[in-house]
């Protein structure tokens, strides 16, 4: 799912890939490579990763406003965002949804971050192809009536979690796809 024309054998970009999930893994509960890694193309031009940090916990003090105690319950914890933060920004922000970092190497990483609520659908779109995720997932949600907002299925105003890849390929009606099949 990549603009980028400087592309790399897939080794050296697993390579790369693990080593971003070594240095953000201490700080989520799940954390996993997708894209054209996942799905083992001969070479890639970007490296994807869908993460769910762990999240600040919610603090008790009956001075806080009721916002900004969730606001805060929200945040990732500190430690994964100076972990992000070692790579130079594009764009995003470690405590965003989405960011786009450069590493050392000069590799793009397009990192996003989830909820519980929607781990599975970030990781089963952008594992791709774009075709796959468009063609296949898109429009077989779609003709069920779904929606797709910020990451979370909706449906007549009702929120449809996936947190696995498995919950959404049952949920728009389509057997289990191994991921280097998703063409």
């Amino acid at each position: 799912m990549s603009a980028n024309r400087n592309r790399i054998p897939l080794s050296e970009a697993t390579e790369q890939a693990n080593a971003v999930v070594k240095a953000l893994e201490p700080y989520c509960t799940t954390i996993q490579i997708a894209g054209s890694i996942r799905r083992k193309k001969p070479d890639v031009g970007d490296i994807e990763i869908v993460c769910l940090p762990e999240r600040q916990g919610l603090v008790i003090n009956q001075q806080i406003q009721l916002f900004e105690t969730i606001e805060k319950q929200m945040q990732p914890l500190p430690e994964f965002i100076r972990a992000v933060d070692q790579w130079k920004r594009v764009k995003g922000q470690a405590s965003g949804k989405y960011t786009q970092r450069i590493l050392q190497s000069g590799m793009k990483l397009d990192l996003f971050i989830a909820t519980p609520e929607n781990y599975g659908f970030l990781l089963a779109m952008r594992t791709g192809s774009s075709e796959f995720s468009k063609k296949q997932l898109g429009y077989r949600w779609a003709l069920k009536g779904y929606e797709s907002r910020d990451g979370i299925l909706r449906r007549n105003g009702k929120i449809y979690p996936c947190p696995t890849e498995e919950e959404l390929f049952k949920l728009v009606g389509i057997e289990w796809i191994e991921p280097h099949l998703r063409e």
